[in-house]
């Protein structure tokens, strides 16, 4: 009787329990992940293997990068957007089965690396967004300096009170930043400048020697007491009037075409080496003697104003 009941449990142990009824619940597998940075440079992309689990539930995922970013995804991909430049942290993806049990997997997310350029004029920054330049598109004092990079045109009105960050603009050709409330302008790194228009400023110091491209430089209505353009050997065109200027010399200026000098303090105007000068306006200064080379063609000049008690001479 022993024996038959000894039978019967062990039959009952063998056959009374179903198939993996009393196994461990175990969490999903081991996975990795794969971050990849797209060409905006700041966009992660994330990849990861399935995590399989050992009990045959289902799986779910959550993605933390210092906050949670996404709960409950049965996805195994997950898209991390608004990320900055220079921009570094790790995060973890939870793999997560029914009955909560969980693995874990770490990444690291690194954007592009950038170099800013300052920009603190708000006034200056609005005129390179406006441009398309900082592209960016925000006034926040600052600009990727690659986007420096090839820009041959700026133009700025209305108020700016500096234009610190011009130096990096070393392709740069036009620049008209007139009828703002400038006290200093550095142009002394924008050596590729042909036209500068600067009028209408404060202005006591403007130093164009590096700028020897120079074509045209208007510079009126400032504070100057002295302008050399003695470097600027290419220039045609100046309009230098309403200073407080008591010389000029534009004997270096062979390839001058058209002056205007108006409204400063000159007593003596050299012409003498301008001999294409074809527009000259030296009005309103208390000059008595202009040089030139022929006194004959200097008084046949149309465009040629000065004030009456002036008389052209050969200087020596």
């Amino acid at each position: 009787m022993k024996k038959i009941a000894l039978l019967f449990f062990t039959l009952l142990l063998i056959y009374g329990c179903k198939p993996g009824e009393n196994a461990p619940n175990l969490p999903p597998n081991a996975f990795a992940v794969t971050p990849t940075l797209k060409s905006d440079g700041k966009t992660s992309v994330l990849n990861w293997t399935k995590a399989k689990d050992p009990n045959g539930d289902v799986v779910t995922y959550t993605i933390i990068l210092k906050d949670t970013l996404a709960k409950n995804l049965g996805d195994t991909t997950f898209t991390i957007n608004g990320l900055d430049y220079n921009y570094t942290q790790t995060g973890k993806v939870i793999a997560k089965d029914a009955k909560g049990l969980t693995s874990e997997a770490n990444f690291t997310v690194k954007t592009q690396t950038v170099t800013y350029l300052a920009i603190p004029d708000p006034i200056f920054e609005k005129a390179l967004i406006n441009s398309k330049i900082d592209k960016d598109g925000i006034v926040n004092g600052k600009m990727n300096i690659s986007d420096a990079k090839g820009v041959t045109q700026i133009s700025v009105f209305g108020g700016a009170k500096s234009l610190a960050g011009l130096e990096a603009f070393v392709d740069l050709e036009y620049l008209a930043c007139s009828f703002n409330d400038l006290t200093v302008l550095d142009v002394s790194k924008n050596v590729a400048l042909k036209y500068l228009f600067c009028s209408g400023n404060q202005l006591a110091v403007l130093d164009v020697s590096k700028n020897v491209a120079l074509k045209k430089l208007s510079c009126f209505d400032n504070k100057f007491k002295v302008l050399d353009v003695s470097k600027n050997l290419a220039l045609t065109a100046l309009e230098c009037f309403e200073n407080q200027l008591t010389t000029l010399d534009v004997s270096k200026n062979v390839a001058l075409n058209d002056l205007d000098c108006t409204h400063n303090q000159l007593t003596v105007l050299d012409l003498s080496k301008n001999s294409v000068l074809d527009e000259l306006d030296c009005t309103r200064n208390p000059i008595k003697t202009i040089c030139v080379s022929n006194v004959a063609t200097a008084i046949g000049k149309k465009g040629w104003l000065k004030d009456p008690t002036a008389e052209y001479k050969v200087c020596q």
